[in-house]
Parts: structure tokens; C-alpha cells; sequence
């Protein structure tokens, strides 16, 4: 059962609409913060610090390489406490890992080798060896996956972003 403080955490959140139809964000970065600070233990928050090194955008450039990457993602999913926050912050970084496969492929580069630290999490051989399939083999765990492939073939990637936002 969900603590209260995360029930009061939840409530007092505002709805976050589409994905990229806000012209402004429902709620800014200090508000969000006061909240979090507000309804969290100090574990928890720097937990949820922690966890935005691997899953924030702004954090993606940190890293000198695929490997440094994953390592991290590895090191920062092992010290969360929480279970379902693991899980969640694992898939994340499987969601990403697909998306890395697609630019990856689209720049005309083939399967990594079973040696290359180039993603994380449970689908990389599979990936590997259907790297000429549109889902690479996993279009069960990520649906989405042939149509933003499309996209990205058609040059479209602000509607491939738009899907990968929308997924996650």
C-alpha cells in the first residue's frame, strides 16, 4: 500500500496534459522541488536525486561514451532502495536502449558485437540478432517501436520524439 506522504505528494500535483501541447509547463522546476522536499524523506529525495543522473535529458551529456552510460545506470538502479522504483527507472533505461538501437541503425551502423556496453537491460541480444527487424524483435515490449522507426526513416524526428515522450 502507497504511504501517505506519496498519496499527498500525488494530490498535490498537477495533471501534466498531452505531451508538448503546453505552451507552458503545468508546474516549474522550483514548485516541483518544494513539493518533493515537502512530502518526501530525505532518503527518498536523494534517492529521486540520484536517479535523475540516468533518466534526465539534461544528464545524458555527462557521460564520455555508450559504456560510461550504462555503467552508471547500473551503479544508480543498484543503490534504489525501492524495488519499483528500480523497475521503473530499468525500464526507462530499456526504452532508451531502443531508441539508441534506432539512431544507431538509421546512422548505418550495424549490430554492436556481444563485447560493446551500448545499452542496458534484458532485450540487447535480441536486438543484436534482429537488427534488421523494424521492432528488433521486441515490438511486444515496445509497440511503438515500427511506426517511430518509420518516422525516423522519413526524416521526421520531432514525430519520432513525440512517441518515444509519449511511451515513457
Amino acid at each position: 500500500m502507497a504511504s501517505p506522504r506519496y498519496i499527498t505528494l500525488c494530490a498535490s500535483l498537477p495533471a501534466l496534459g498531452p505531451v508538448l501541447a503546453a505552451k507552458t509547463p503545468p508546474i516549474n522546476r522550483a514548485r516541483l522541488t518544494s513539493r518533493l522536499r515537502a512530502s518526501l524523506t530525505s532518503e527518498d529525495f536523494a534517492q529521486l536525486e540520484l536517479a535523475s543522473r540516468i533518466i534526465t535529458w539534461q544528464e545524458a551529456g555527462r557521460h564520455e561514451g555508450d559504456a560510461a552510460a550504462v555503467a552508471d545506470a547500473r551503479r544508480v538502479i543498484a543503490a534504489i532502495d525501492s524495488p519499483t522504483f528500480a523497475a521503473y527507472l530499468g525500464a526507462r533505461m530499456e526504452m532508451r536502449t531502443a531508441v539508441a538501437a534506432l539512431r544507431r541503425r538509421f546512422a548505418g551502423e550495424g549490430p554492436p558485437d556481444a563485447t560493446t556496453a551500448w545499452g542496458y537491460g534484458r532485450y540487447l541480444r535480441r536486438m543484436r540478432a534482429n537488427w534488421s527487424e523494424p521492432a528488433f524483435g521486441v515490438g511486444h515490449a515496445f509497440p511503438w517501436l515500427p511506426e517511430a522507426d518509420r518516422a525516423l526513416s522519413q526524416g521526421d524526428a520531432a514525430r519520432m520524439e513525440r512517441m518515444v515522450l509519449d511511451a515513457a
